[in-house]
């Protein structure tokens, strides 16, 4: 059995462009979806204080309509 549970957080970016690299995709859709995992960064707030924000080089964005696309092309070859 293989568990998808958390599927959405491993996701590693730097295999995942390499394996968008090998799909052949347009140059402009390829960007794109670098564009969107790329730059983004978390913080943790606890009342007004805020931590020193960090990248994230893991996971998708759940619930964005982009989210399922990635996954699979993570999981196709299994």
């Amino acid at each position: 059995m293989i568990d998808f549970s958390n599927a959405f957080d491993t996701v590693d970016h730097i295999v995942l462009v390499k394996k968008l690299q090998l799909i052949g995709l347009p140059d402009n859709i390829f960007n794109w979806l670098i564009s969107f995992l790329t730059g983004r960064a978390q913080y943790c707030k606890v009342n007004e204080a805020l931590s020193t924000p960090r990248n994230i080089n893991l996971s998708i964005v759940q619930g964005s309509g982009l989210g399922p696309s990635p996954d699979v092309i993570m999981e196709c070859d299994l």
